[in-house]
């Protein structure tokens, strides 16, 4: 009840039908609020310190607005399946701002926050993560995910692993770079990735254009890629 209490006063409005949970460590509080379990219909965990609890369609919400996908203009995207965009959230179980002020890079002039994080809406109103905006790749005007290729060449019997990063072209803007760690007494070539990734519904425009065999791909202290070592290692 105080839960409702409070998004009501803050302006949000209250929706009575089947909803659902996104949320992280703070989950418990959300599970406490026995009123609001009734309308749960699924706890979805995401990477993110905050619970966001929004309705079937994602528009209405009972704890926290999405306004799911922006374009880099901050124009609203259209849920279409293909569309791809920056996830923006906002609510009373959302932060408004980081020690020392509101960054303008992670929070925009009317109160939504940048999550770092871009997606792809469905028709039916759910999204998809693609990858983390740093880490996409913007090609001749489009964008491609490093995630979704990685996992695809990791497909590859002889990848042990694999990381994508943009590297600057003078033509598209950026292109993909495939880092890979070959397992031992595999051997692969470019044209090796490049026909595995055709085949698993890349297009030719999003095929690397170049490929590095690495030892090993390096790792943040939290066990992570660190693509930043690696752009630093390749020039970028």
């Amino acid at each position: 009840p105080e839960a409702l209490e409070k998004a009501s006063t803050l302006g949000y409005p209250l929706v009575v039908r089947p909803s659902y949970v996104l949320g992280g460590r703070a989950m418990e509080i959300v599970h406490e609020q026995r009123d609001l379990e009734r309308y749960m219909r699924e706890a979805v965990k995401v990477s993110h310190d905050s619970p966001v609890l929004l309705d079937r369609f994602l528009n209405d919400a009972i704890e926290c607005d999405v306004d799911c996908i922006r374009d880099d203009t901050g124009a609203s995207l259209a849920f279409d399946g293909v569309s791809m965009g920056a996830l923006h959230v906002r609510g009373p179980w959302v932060t408004h701002e980081y020690d020392g002020g509101a960054d303008p890079t992670s929070f925009t002039s009317d109160g939504w926050f940048h999550t770092g994080d871009v997606a792809i809406g469905s028709t039916e109103g759910y999204f998809v993560i693609a990858d983390r905006t740093k880490d996409l790749i913007k090609s001749g005007g489009e964008w491609i995910s490093s995630v979704d290729m990685e996992a695809a060449i990791m497909g590859l019997p002889g990848v042990a692993e694999a990381a994508v990063i943009a590297v600057p072209d003078p033509k598209w803007q950026e292109r993909p770079l495939a880092c890979v760690v070959l397992r031992d007494g595999a051997q692969l070539h470019l044209a090796d990735i490049r026909a595995h990734l055709e085949t698993h519904g890349f297009a030719r425009w999003q095929l690397p254009d170049r490929v590095e065999f690495i030892d090993a791909v390096p790792r943040t202290a939290v066990g992570k890629f660190d693509k930043k070592v690696l752009r630093a290692r390749f020039g970028v």
